[in-house]
């Protein structure tokens, strides 16, 4: 687990952090950015509810500095876990992304080779615990690319009651898809063998 968001001058687009994308991109080792470990504006103690209600932002900021700054390019078998942050937020930052990687008015240096959505597909995955608005999103970006966590043993878990969560969460959801993001995503990535 590395911070969601690092601390101001030490944006993950720096070279500092390639020894720690090469290794983990050679021992097949994902790295999560976990939500409430960043730095920014969501922790500002004059807003409390920022941490809550704006949690997504370190995802997407650490995201955009992963995708449009190359990291990805030059490691492209590294792979990125958004623990706990849900899915919802998935889509939209997508559209935005590959919305603004069309338009090209930033600098040429930082421009991605492919639109951010494929760096999605092949590098990110999300996670969540409770979700009904994520999933249903899920065919268009995060079929492949979801987990459904249970966060078990913290305080915000559905466990005992995780067989319920799912069901809630993926109603009108394909059992194909509820199988991968639920099973298959997870052992694939984690290469368990299962």
């Amino acid at each position: 687990m590395i911070v969601s968001y690092p601390p101001e001058g030490y944006g993950y687009e720096q070279r500092r952090y390639e020894p720690l994308w090469a290794a983990a991109q050679d021992l097949h080792m994902p790295l999560s950015l976990h939500a409430f470990t960043g730095y920014g504006v969501e922790d500002d103690p004059n807003y409390p509810r920022y941490r809550h209600a704006c949690l997504h932002h370190a995802a997407q900021r650490s995201l955009t500095q992963l995708i449009y700054y190359g990291v990805f390019d030059r490691f492209p078998g590294l792979k990125i876990v958004l623990a706990e942050f849900d899915i919802g937020l998935v889509p939209h930052f997508l559209w935005l992304a590959d919305d603004k990687y069309r338009m090209r008015h930033e600098d040429p240096t930082i421009t991605p080779r492919m639109p951010p959505s494929a760096y999605f597909k092949t590098n990110v995955y999300a996670s969540f615990i409770d979700d009904p608005i994520g999933l249903k999103n899920a065919d268009l970006v995060g079929a492949d690319n979801y987990m459904w966590s249970n966060d078990y043993p913290h305080w915000e878990s559905s466990w005992p009651r995780s067989r319920a969560y799912i069901e809630r969460n993926f109603q009108g959801i394909a059992e194909e898809i509820k199988r991968k993001i639920t099973w298959d995503n997870v052992i694939r990535l984690y290469d368990l063998g299962v």
